[in-house]
């Protein structure tokens, strides 16, 4: 098997003993001054009230069951139609919400669920890796293994963005992780219920390997934007991920960073992956309902209906050695 590799800024992308590797600028092959400082890395409140914290969870799920009363699989001429922009902001308000999941690779004998690989350990026995859920305040290990779900309440077209978060708070070039035109064949339409499973299921033994690039890499900050319009020509997409122009992806942020609160599926934390989400990822027009398991972080945005939801997630790489 022929490998194809690209450059990234901290995760490696393997099949099993084929590694590739996004193509992002190193930090060490930057100097400070060429580097973005973002001047407003989009901040988010974490919402503590319980009783609040219960009603973003409600609403979405609320959403969710919306577009998605069965798990028929939808056609050209059965589909929901797209919500009016001219329902008012408070109801406009109901799917501003924005979900995301990181699921680490642990050693387990059990599950039935559809991502699931075998490693080969030094002294030549093999262990099963399957996906569990990690709680917002893990850090990412490096050496470790990861897989990142992601939901919309809103319909519309999804952009994943990953830019190198540096000591200094520089970022790195921006890369789009998805859309990408080997993934559904460049196709991002997303409607509540759909999850979108980063790296894509379909190459079955791919996920994402935390790697620093040196000590001033202390973490990610991932871009999520649903817009109502396409953002970057289909033309332009190719099967590895692409660079997109720092300048443009600053100005998304500065016309559409809003107000935002995030909470946390509590219960959830730790949780291994389940045959429903498992289905959902690998299946775009099977859709999670609301009695499935809900996203591990919810994120709610001030977002008007016809602005684009746009979220920054932040995540941190721990100082520790991969303990494994």
């Amino acid at each position: 098997m022929t490998s194809r590799s690209y450059r990234s800024s901290h995760l490696w992308l393997f099949f099993g003993c084929v590694t590739f590797v996004f193509a992002l600028h190193l930090a060490s092959a930057q100097q400070p001054s060429q580097q973005q400082v973002d001047p407003v890395v989009q901040s988010a409140d974490k919402e503590n009230d319980e009783a609040e914290r219960r009603r973003m969870f409600r609403t979405f799920k609320n959403q969710r069951q919306s577009v998605a009363s069965d798990r028929t699989k939808a056609t050209s001429k059965r589909t929901t139609p797209a919500k009016s922009t001219s329902t008012s902001e408070a109801k406009a308000g109901e799917d501003a919400f924005v979900g995301f999941t990181v699921w680490e690779m642990r050693e387990s004998a059990n599950g039935t669920e559809r991502r699931s690989f075998k490693l080969k350990k030094p002294n030549g026995q093999r262990v099963v890796l399957r996906p569990f859920r990690l709680g917002s305040d893990s850090q990412l290990v490096a050496g470790r293994s990861y897989v990142f779900s992601i939901e919309s309440a809103r319909d519309g077209y999804l952009y994943v963005i990953d830019r190198e978060r540096s000591a200094n708070g520089a970022l790195g070039d921006p890369l789009l992780l998805f859309p990408t035109k080997d993934v559904r064949g460049g196709t991002n339409r997303i409607t509540a219920g759909n999850v979108v499973e980063i790296p894509d299921q379909k190459t079955e033994t791919a996920y994402f390997e935390a790697t620093k690039n040196g000590q001033d890499h202390i973490g990610e900050a991932l871009i999520i934007i649903v817009s109502t319009e396409p953002l970057v020509d289909a033309s332009k997409l190719k099967d590895e991920p692409i660079t997109l122009d720092p300048d443009e992806v600053a100005k998304w942020g500065r016309q559409w960073s809003t107000k935002t609160r995030w909470a946390e599926n509590l219960e959830a934390i730790g949780r291994p992956y389940t045959e429903e989400e498992g289905q959902a990822g690998g299946d775009r027009s099977y859709k999670l309902t609301e009695g499935d398991p809900l996203p591990q972080r919810l994120y709610q945005l001030g977002s008007k209906a016809s602005s684009p939801l746009f979220v920054t997630v932040l995540l941190r790489y721990s100082d520790a050695a991969n303990p494994k």
